[in-house]
């Protein structure tokens, strides 16, 4: 299946790297460079996953992540934090507030997809499409 993926970091490096990753794979891949955009972006077109960065410039992840999440439009859509942050509070930190998946950086290439694309599947089988009982933390 072809996942439409948006693909949030102000690090246009990350998103070229995402994007070529997922493109091999078949995915149509957005991109924004802020949580700002992420929200009038999302709210006008429909992926199938975002992929945030927590760490960006104005609107953080966080606040993306809530704004996604409040939006009757868009807070069905799974978002998987994709972030250099491994510690555990800001794991839980991204949980609390409803990702439903966490990828750390660097990641793997060969990695990405299948990880992406495990997020969709849990949050698919969750009748609500919000929160899964056990995120998949990588």
């Amino acid at each position: 299946m072809a996942l439409r993926v948006l693909v949030v970091d102000d690090e246009p490096d990350i998103r070229t790297v995402v994007r070529a990753t997922l493109e091999r794979h078949g995915c149509a891949v957005a991109e924004a460079e802020s949580g700002r955009k992420v929200v009038s972006y999302a709210r006008k077109h429909r992926a199938d996953i975002v992929l945030l960065d927590i760490t960006m410039p104005g609107v953080d992840g966080y606040e993306a992540l809530a704004a996604l999440q409040g939006n009757k439009r868009t807070c069905d859509i799974p978002i998987a934090m994709l972030t250099a942050m491994s510690d555990m509070s800001a794991i839980q930190r991204a949980i609390d507030a409803g990702a439903t998946g966490y990828l750390t950086k660097p990641f793997s290439v060969d990695l990405l997809y299948p990880q992406m694309e495990a997020i969709v599947e849990k949050a698919r089988d969750d009748s609500s499409h919000k929160v899964v009982d056990y995120p998949v933390v990588v």
